[in-house]
């Protein structure tokens, strides 16, 4: 189980991961701005503040990431959207703080 740790450890810090005849790459895609208390829960925010990066409206920043799957033997690519999407009104967009880079997931399908 260290083994398997250790292994997803170092594909997050570098974004990409194979395993077996899978590669796996997390692009982030975009961002969004959601409240750190509704995030956090029961954690005092004395402790989690500490940690992040919080702006006037008390909102902490999360990556929206897309996973891109490559199996090598068939030259399949299978994408798993998690990002915010794009059917946000200004308002929404402006509340929770939603900034996209829709180039990132061309970006990186044309580096495969």
């Amino acid at each position: 189980m260290r083994r398997l740790y250790d292994t997803f450890n170092r594909a997050y810090n570098r974004g990409m991961l194979q395993l077996g005849n899978w590669q796996f790459e997390s692009v982030v895609n975009g961002t969004i701005r959601l409240d750190g208390g509704a995030m956090f829960g029961v954690v005092p925010k004395v402790l989690w503040s500490k940690s992040q990066n919080i702006d006037l409206k008390n909102r902490i920043l999360l990556a929206t990431r897309t996973l891109i799957a490559r199996h090598f033997p068939t030259g399949r690519i299978v994408l798993v959207d998690t990002g915010t999407g794009s059917k946000w009104s200004a308002e929404e967009a402006e509340r929770y703080g939603v900034e996209s880079t829709p180039e990132a997931i061309d970006k990186a399908l044309s580096a495969m």
